[in-house]
């Protein structure tokens, strides 16, 4: 005869109530993580565009030159100032003549949005104080940065 010993193990409702409290505590504690990635992501983008305008004015005082920041919806291009832009045509040029057709630095934005605006900056305006208002693009909200 057999004799029925104690089994070791969870039985399925006890397995079901800890899934049911897997599934309450994520829906409440997933929607606040996805709202910090996209804070973050904001940030990121922000220093990103700090990080680009600091750059943008060093490189017009070391380099002597003038400088343009040519800004438009999701783009910011830094261009030396009297400079065309160009598109690449497709004929092949050498590694110095292409150079001369494209931008210095080029960022594109995916939580940020500009209006069409151009910033000059030389050494002579160096010291002169200059803002740029951005919005989020989900939020609808606006911040202006002084660089």
């Amino acid at each position: 005869m057999m004799s029925l010993s104690k089994q070791k193990g969870f039985t399925l409702v006890e397995l079901l109530i800890v899934l049911a409290l897997v599934g309450l505590t994520s829906s409440v504690v997933l929607p606040n993580m996805w709202g910090q990635l996209e804070q973050v992501k904001r940030y990121s983008e922000k220093q990103q565009l700090k990080s680009l305008l600091e750059y943008a004015k060093q490189y017009s005082i070391y380099r002597g030159r003038d400088l343009e920041v040519r800004i438009e919806g999701f783009n910011i291009e830094v261009w030396e100032a009297g400079r065309v832009q160009i598109p690449q045509p497709e004929v092949e040029y050498e590694s110095s003549e292409k150079a001369n057709i494209s931008a210095l630095k080029s960022i594109t934005f995916s939580q940020l949005s500009f209006e069409r605006e151009t910033v000059q900056l030389s050494s002579s305006n160096y010291l002169v104080a200059k803002k740029l208002s951005f919005t989020y693009k989900d939020t609808e909200k606006s911040e202006t940065i002084e660089f």
